[in-house]
């Protein structure tokens, strides 16, 4: 029914716009009308009498503009027929609406102006009532030429508002066509030309490569005559007169040009200098050519001089048997280029169905087959990667320096290639490529049997050069340089426009005030009209993605110093955020804590750079497949950019066994990274028998945190003198333990959530006893989980660990129990965080930066050639929470978890012989969840009975004998 209607709408208004056209080209002057009345009796208009005074009266008002109603119309039932379903907007009409008013009164009073005769047919002249209005109105008080310029302003404005159209895009798309047609014309023209001047007799065709090439070496022009043309089927190409000099290269055989670039042609790409022969290669061609035939002659003779004068080179190009590979013509010739698409290009990548040359292997066969040269001065030609390799300061380990082309001087032993060299440091007696790749591989009757470790990362990683006592950046890829903007300023206009729209289709009033774009989404500004709750707003995010059709829109009710609400949109073509932008900028160089984080670019794309000290613990969540595993790789390295393990030291746990055992190795590591979670838990009560270590010592030292004791011990080494340790108790005559400089210490638990389910609750207390106290002492926490349940994040570890970071999560329950708020269900994964700093309420939408796993083995690699790690080997055992080392030597401890009052407990069942949780609780004043983990206990060790059906337990242990 809706189609119908609206096709019959349409049909109207083609039937309308039909009958004003025809009634405007029949108008008569004594048809009579609006203007004037009837001076005979018959109607001379087509559409009758009505059609004359519809006629009179748009002519008499508007003159020849009222020829433009019919296009108008035209123009909007086409426009309703482009809508479709969509429906009408009321502003929009409205705008359009003055838009044809202003682009009409335009038009007429410039007919007025330009137009006027005073004989003309039309009731009002050519402006007619409303242009003379006009032009009397402007033309005394701006001229002539103020009013033109006024009223084509008007026009251009009208004419905007009414289509919609911009002059921008109009301006373009006549030049793109103009253009267009332009290049078709010349195309047809030459091709005309070429086509008439096949026939024409062969001393008016086109003039051979010897005229050319005679031309260009007389420095300046001559009038050709006919007689000057050689005769056909004498012309010296240029193939065939540099073919002689390929040949004498391929050891006198015919040599095609290979597909692949060759040596010289690769020295050409990488900007090197020609080879410099002897001075005969570059005599001077003649230096005229008054008749052809003796400008040939002489060409001919210095080509003679230039072959003998070159040396005998072996060919460049043979196959394995030492034979000359004989390549297939090919009709179109290959520029020459050098690329390198990796840093590490292996041979067997090359496509062997086109032969190329190996820099390092070919021409040491080439050489090693050929017979003694002739002496021929030495040239060297070397292939220099490419910026992105030289940055990173690696090579491969097939890639020469420096290549030798020439032949050694005759009588001379053959020097060998140049050695590869690499800028990694590596030992002399490491083993090679082949040795590894046999020591992981047997051969038996069946094949070969390959061990894990053949597809383990070889530890010819390239790390770069091992300068400083901290790695360089470097070692990262580099990212774009200059980002490009997602959307152009027209672009943005347009969506501000259509986000007002939209909103307005949802009852809310407001307008784009600002726009603010971003590599990943763009933010827009907008306004709300008096009397509209921001709240509104957020709950139509979801209806608003839809509308604009996009995956999510995520609503900010509060933008700091602004009364404006924030509504983000992603970006058509997100930008890769690269670690190596956000560690080369300012913010994170000139920071002087070795507990930098490098998180990512905020909204506006300026990098977000956080400490960890001030923090002072950290709580990472979100889904799998968001980023986090990336942002964490991205946090550790920006501490191993930073920090000396002197001054930082790690503790790692991952139950995964995947996402940090790649750091094993590296002397930032306390323990080997942890993977059983019993041992995890032993290594949290290390951590708090060291923080009561710490804090005994800055106690003694009187210092308030862990920098003071640091430049205490700093003073005194100043002074050349040393503290000894206050704590220890040596034996008398022996020297007191000195106190070195604490460095610190962060935990970072991958997915604290199985460690929790495996080890229990006992975890949630340690973490929170740390996060409590541990800041002083230099002791921090990482915790990530993909579980953020409530569970898992208890209240007591928020309430220990304000600064928390949420990825994408599945539902606004989860990110309420991250951040306490939503939002980090509207993000769009792929490293999308928001990041609520420390002592705020309002989360920072930031970018993560993405680190590959390759980048990560460079700067661990770089670390372990550093030197290797120091282990504390009692981090695993078990410990006491007072600092003391249990006797039973792990979790696994019978006595572990045994209350302090469990003894007492026994001796009073045993004696009452009643027992319960409540009756517990009464006796001993503790809490009922206590009393009721001490009944289960006491059931476990036989000393009562279970529940019976009446709700009470036995006491079966005797009165004389209370468990001890």
């Amino acid at each position: 029914m809706r189609r119908g209607a609206r096709e019959g709408v349409v049909i109207l208004i083609l039937a309308l716009c039909s009958f004003l056209l025809l009634a405007l080209i029949s108008f008569n002057a004594d048809d009579g009308g609006w203007s004037r009345s009837q001076s005979a009796g018959v109607t001379g208009n087509l559409m009758g009498r009505f059609g004359a005074y519809t006629s009179d009266l748009l002519l008499s008002l508007t003159g020849y503009s009222a020829y433009l109603f019919p296009l108008a119309m035209v123009y909007y039932a086409a426009h309703r027929i482009y809508l479709g379903r969509q429906q009408l907007d009321g502003v929009a009409l409205g705008l359009r609406l003055l838009g044809f008013v202003v682009w009409i009164c335009a038009n007429a009073t410039l007919a007025s102006l330009h137009f006027y005769h005073a004989e003309s047919a039309l009731p009002s002249g050519p402006g007619g009532i409303i242009g003379e209005a006009f032009t009397s109105l402007f033309l005394a008080s701006l001229g002539l030429m103020g009013a033109t310029l006024l009223m084509l302003a008007l026009w251009m404005v009208g004419f905007s508002l009414l289509t919609g159209w911009s002059w921008l895009l109009i301006m373009d798309a006549v030049g793109f066509y103009a253009e267009s047609g332009a290049q078709r014309v010349y195309t047809w023209l030459k091709q005309e030309a070429k086509d008439s001047s096949a026939g024409l007799p062969e001393q008016f065709s086109a003039p051979s490569g010897d005229q050319l090439y005679s031309d260009r070496y007389q420095g300046q022009a001559r009038t050709r005559s006919p007689s000057d043309t050689p005769p056909s089927g004498t012309a010296l190409e240029s193939d065939a007169f540099f073919a002689p000099v390929r040949d004498a290269y391929s050891g006198g055989q015919p040599q095609q040009e290979p597909s692949a670039p060759g040596v010289f042609e690769q020295n050409v790409a990488v900007g090197q200098k020609e080879p410099e022969f002897q001075n005969a290669y570059y005599e001077s061609p003649p230096e005229s050519v008054s008749e052809y035939d003796d400008g040939r002659s002489k060409l001919s003779a210095w080509r003679k001089r230039l072959l003998q004068s070159l040396p005998a080179l072996p060919p460049l190009f043979r196959t394995n048997d030492g034979q000359v590979d004989r390549r297939s013509p090919i009709q179109e010739r290959v520029e020459p280029g050098l690329s390198f698409d990796h840093p590490l290009i292996a041979d067997d990548s090359l496509n062997a169905s086109e032969p190329t040359l190996n820099m390092s292997s070919s021409l040491q066969q080439a050489f090693s087959h050929s017979p003694e040269p002739a002496p021929a001065p030495e040239t060297s030609f070397s292939a220099e990667p490419d910026a992105a390799v030289a940055a990173n300061g690696t090579h491969s380990a097939g890639e020469a320096e420096e290549i030798p082309l020439s032949a050694t001087e005759q009588g001379e032993e053959k020097q060998p290639l140049p050695p590869v060299t690499n800028h990694g440091v590596v030992q002399d007696d490491e083993p090679s490529m082949d040795e590894r790749l046999a020591a992981v591989t047997q051969t038996t009757e069946d094949g070969e049997i390959w061990s894990v470790a053949r597809f383990q990362k070889p530890d010819t990683t390239p790390v770069g050069e091992i300068t400083g006592n901290k790695p360089s950046i470097e070692l990262l890829t580099q990212g774009d340089s200059v980002s490009k903007p997602s959307y152009t300023p027209e672009q943005l206009q347009t969506m501000s426009e259509l986000l007002e729209v939209r909103l307005k289709e949802f009852n809310v009033v407001a307008q784009v005030v600002d726009v603010h774009p971003g590599p990943v989404i763009t933010r827009f500004e907008i306004q709300p009209a008096a009397g509209v709750k921001a709240s509104k707003i957020t709950n139509l995010a979801t209806d608003l993605a839809r509308a604009l059709a996009v995956t999510s829109v995520r609503v900010v009710e509060v933008i700091a110093g602004k009364s404006s609400v924030g509504i983000e949109i992603p970006n058509q073509n997100r930008a890769m955020i690269r670690l190596h932008k956000v560690l080369n900028h300012v913010s994170y160089s000139r920071s002087d804590s070795p507990l930098t984080l490098a998180l990512g670019d905020d909204i506006a794309g300026q990098p977000v750079v956080a400490n960890l000290a001030k923090m002072p613990h950290l709580l990472v969540a979100g889904t799998t497949g968001s980023g986090k595993s990336v942002g964490v790789n991205a946090m550790l390295l920006s501490m191993l950019f930073k920090a000396t393990p002197e001054e930082l030291r790690l503790i790692m746990v991952d139950p995964k066994m995947l996402e940090l055992s790649v750091y094993d190795g590296i002397p930032h590591l306390l323990t080997p990274v942890v993977t059983d979670m019993k041992d995890a838990a032993n290594a949290l009560r290390w951590c708090v028998a060291e923080m009561e270590r710490r804090y005994k010592l800055m106690a003694a030292m009187g210092v308030r945190n862990i920098a003071g004791f640091n430049s205490k011990l700093d003073e005194a080494a100043a002074q050349g003198a040393r503290v000894a340790d206050p704590t220890a108790k040596p034996e008398q005559g022996e020297a007191p333990p000195t106190l070195e400089k604490l460095p610190f210490i962060v935990v970072v638990i991958d997915e604290f959530a199985d460690m929790m389910m495996i080890v229990g609750k006992k975890v949630e207390e340690l973490i929170a006893r740390l996060a409590q106290k541990a800041r002083a002492a230099g002791i921090h926490l990482i915790l990530a989980t993909q579980r953020p349940s409530v569970d898992v994040i208890t209240g007591l570890i928020k309430a220990n660990i304000p600064t928390r970071i949420a990825f994408q999560v599945s539902s606004k329950i989860d990110s309420r129990t991250i951040l306490d708020q939503g939002g980090a269900e509207q993000l769009l994964g792929h490293g999308d965080m928001l990041y609520l700093p420390p002592g705020t309420a309002m989360p920072v939408r930031v970018h993560g930066a993405f680190v590959d796993d390759d980048e990560v083995h460079r700067v661990v690699e770089n670390w372990k050639r550093r030197g290797a790690p120091d282990y504390v080997d009692s981090i695993l055992n078990g410990w006491e929470e007072n600092g003391v080392p249990s006797e039973g030597g792990g979790a696994d401890s019978g006595d572990e978890d045994r209350d302090a009052l469990y003894d007492e407990v026994v001796e009073f069942i045993t004696e009452t012989r009643r027992v319960s949780a409540s009756g517990i609780q009464r006796r001993f004043k503790i809490g009922y969840n206590r009393a009721a983990r001490m009944v289960e206990s006491l059931e476990a060790a036989g000393v009562v009975s279970g529940m019976g059906s009446n709700g009470q337990r036995e006491v079966l242990a005797p009165p004389s004998q209370p468990q001890e």
